[in-house]
């Protein structure tokens, strides 16, 4: 069933309304505008082929409408954790503060209540999505109606499997990789059952990508710096571009119980991150889309990202990622119990404006 309230731009872009103007969602990369005073109306009247080339002109047109002002209760993106399971160990992996062992049955109750919170997109992940075999059932009840993302560490089977549903359903797929070099990814994400740092981790995630491009999927690379890969990044930069990937992206490390012991002797400054960004663009942003969180921008993010854990439940994340379970029944909050535990001012900071983006390499 095709949502009716959702326009979209020959795949590439979404366009939900919002009482003051209208959102628009860059399908591909993951970027969310707001066009203060704008509707579909417009659109339709300035685009009459709602094609993509005449909506980016429509929006070069009009970045002067571009602003932080909406008015809105309903999220941006909502962040489902579908398995509890995961094939890897990452050092610094934060899951674990909100997974719980055995994953919901209900995936048609819980996909209900999040298409009634009307969200631009909903990101699946985990632990690891693609553990749960219900994974293609889930695209399925979403096709058309939202948006996805899926966050995968592209080792398993079932990613390769489901290539064709993710290029049907127009499903940007983002990769998680720390570094090219196999020690270096097995020291920050290593498998579990074997802390080898021989394990040639990378030659399942090169063939999850070799696919994922063949097909036309989009696709991004996340990686989250740290003391550890920090060197490597370059190298990483030119694996990337020989493996025809053409988006990276950029994270600072954020702060979990499972790496509390060493969190300060490897984390990198959000500033150290940005003079890194700047010189990896320097020398590949021509065959490279390198993007990174720019947190300094956002500041805090308590109680602004909208989780649901692998039982169902609704949550965000409080003060030192404390999680605040969202309304009495955890499967089906109201807006009005999201405004009484989610600070939406924060929550469109996150995603209208946390990201510094290069524009994209030319073919």
């Amino acid at each position: 069933m095709e949502n009716e309230n959702r326009l979209v731009i020959e795949r590439s872009y979404a366009i939900r309304p919002e009482s003051n103007g209208m959102t628009v969602y860059d399908k591909k990369k993951h970027k969310f505008f707001f066009l203060e005073g704008l509707t579909a109306e417009d659109v339709h009247r300035e685009v009459p082929a709602l094609d993509c080339a005449g909506f980016t002109a429509f929006m070069k047109a009009h970045e002067d409408c571009m602003t932080l002002n909406t008015r809105t209760d309903r999220p941006l993106y909502i962040g489902w954790q579908l398995s509890a399971e995961c094939n890897l160990d990452c050092i610094y992996c934060f899951a674990d503060t909100t997974l719980h062992q055995g994953n919901t049955t209900d995936i048609a109750d819980v996909a209900k209540s999040i298409l009634a919170l009307e969200p631009v997109c909903v990101g699946l992940s985990g632990g690891e999505p693609t553990l749960n075999r219900k994974l293609p059932e889930i695209m399925e009840l979403f096709k058309g109606r939202v948006d996805c993302i899926l966050n995968t560490n592209g080792t398993t089977p079932l990613l390769q499997h489901i290539v064709p549903q993710l290029k049907e359903t127009g499903t940007l797929v983002r990769i998680s990789i720390d570094s090219t070099s196999n020690s270096v990814q097995n020291a920050l994400r290593p498998v579990k059952g074997n802390r080898s740092l021989d394990f040639d981790q990378m030659r399942l995630i090169r063939k999850s990508v070799e696919m994922l491009l063949d097909a036309d999927v989009p696709l991004e690379i996340h990686t989250v710096v740290s003391t550890r890969n920090l060197n490597n990044l370059e190298q990483t930069a030119e694996d990337l571009i020989a493996m025809g990937v053409r988006r990276w992206h950029l994270y600072r490390m954020d702060p979990s119980p499972k790496c509390a012991d060493i969190y300060e002797s490897i984390r990198v400054d959000h500033k150290e991150i940005a003079v890194c960004h700047r010189k990896l663009l320097e020398k590949y942003g021509s065959k490279l889309d390198i993007t990174a969180a720019a947190d300094v921008r956002t500041g805090n993010r308590e109680r602004a990202i909208l989780l649901i854990d692998s039982n169902g439940r609704f949550m965000v994340k409080g003060k030192n990622q404390a999680v605040i379970y969202v309304g009495r029944d955890p499967k089906a909050p109201t807006k009005e119990e999201l405004g009484e535990v989610m600070d939406f001012e924060v929550h469109k900071r996150c995603y209208y404006m946390n990201y510094a983006y290069q524009a994209p390499a030319e073919k």
